[in-house]
């Protein structure tokens, strides 16, 4: 990740205070937790004059088995409640204490993270609660943090439609797969032997999208984190359309037409299950995620069927590389693509597509990273029009 001042930085986005309260982690797992709050911390209700009513929060932190993971409860204004521990498969556990009029909070993840399979990765993992209830059940995965960010930058920030608006964009936008429950409610609904092939194959695939952007923007002489990356799109996404536009100002054309087609890179890779994270094949990794954190299931990577959202994501940025350089591989990789529908194995997208179909778009990428503000206008220009 290039994050120093003395490197060339072109537009680098304003971030939200608010956003960037978010500590960098990632993980998975199973079992009750160690509250680690300090003996004698006040509840912030109690300063407030608040009534509180304990709830029971649960939950899980999705990519891969970790150690030394920590979740901060905080408030939206970064008030830190309560930090909390895991154990090596990611599960949580812990008592909430906020009152009614504390509500929403949000979940990060510390910094002081270790992925024993994948490795860091490389942006802040976040999520939200936005009512009080009994029981809790909170996922921090790539999704949640985008979905949450989404939210963030909608005019009325954390509510209940807010929230279920940014889900359906961002599903829409960067779905790699995910569908079922999982796709109905990706932060409350649980992470369990039945799913967790989905979940980390495809959750895996969204967070290697926001690297591979950065790089390949590093690669231009534009210097972003991955944070940046994240928080770029998640304030575009904001109104619905990936353009490079936002209200707040906060979208960035560049990271938005780049993101566009390594987006349909990523996903031609999870349709085949060749995943690649540092341009190494990952797949052996993400199955032995999913064995050693559920032990029980007998599902892997290639069991996770494709989905429409994944197809059309390919598809569309095909077709907008194909318009910005015309090529007839991307032509026969378009034609391809429609041929596959939703429950396709992977195993048959493998036949179906040429085996160099992703190195065809990144040439375009290539070229698109470093192209002129007129370029990446119409990078950003069909990608909507495409999709609509």
């Amino acid at each position: 990740m290039i994050n120093n001042d003395s490197a060339i930085h072109k537009a680098s986005p304003p971030t939200r205070s608010l956003l960037g309260l978010c500590i960098a982690a990632i993980s998975l797992g199973l079992a009750a937790c160690a509250d680690i709050s300090q003996p004698g911390e006040r509840s912030a209700n109690a300063d407030h004059g608040l009534a509180s009513s304990a709830s029971q929060l649960t939950g899980m932190i999705s990519d891969g088995p970790i150690d030394n993971t920590f979740i901060n409860i905080l408030s939206l204004e970064g008030r830190t409640y309560k930090t909390i521990g895991q154990n090596q498969k990611g599960y949580f556990s812990t008592q909430l204490t906020q009152a009614a009029g504390e509500y929403p909070l949000l979940l990060t993840a510390t910094t002081n993270v270790s992925l024993k399979v994948i490795g860091d990765p490389g942006f802040t993992l976040i999520s939200a609660i936005i009512a009080p209830a009994d029981k809790h059940n909170i996922n921090l995965t790539p999704y949640t943090t985008m979905i949450t960010k989404v939210a963030l930058n909608m005019p009325n920030r954390l509510n209940q439609a807010s929230m279920q608006r940014a889900q359906q964009i961002v599903l829409k936008q960067f779905n790699f797969g995910l569908l079922g429950s999982l796709k109905e409610d990706p932060i409350n609904n649980k992470i369990n032997d039945n799913n967790a092939h989905i979940m980390i194959k495809s959750g895996e695939a969204l967070a290697e999208m926001i690297r591979r952007t950065q790089h390949d923007l590093s690669q231009a002489g534009y210097n972003y984190s991955n944070n940046d990356v994240m928080n770029a799109l998640s304030a575009d996404l904001s109104d619905g359309l990936l353009d490079g536009l936002s209200e707040s100002g906060q979208a960035q054309p560049r990271i938005s037409a780049v993101a566009h087609l390594v987006a349909g890179e990523v996903a031609i890779e999870a349709i085949t299950n060749d995943l690649r994270v540092n341009e190494q094949h990952i797949t052996a990794e993400l199955d032995y995620s999913i064995s050693s954190s559920f032990p029980s299931s007998r599902l892997r990577t290639e069991n996770a069927h494709l989905t429409n959202e994944m197809i059309e994501q390919a598809y569309l940025a095909t077709k907008t590389a194909g318009e910005i350089i015309p090529s007839p591989h991307l032509s026969i990789i378009k034609s391809r693509l429609r041929q596959l529908t939703a429950f396709t194995q992977p195993e048959r997208a493998r036949r179906e597509l040429p085996p160099s179909s992703k190195g065809y778009l990144n040439n375009v990428i290539t070229y698109i990273a470093s192209a002129s503000e007129q370029e990446i206008k119409r990078v950003n220009r069909l990608s909507t029009q495409n999709r609509i």
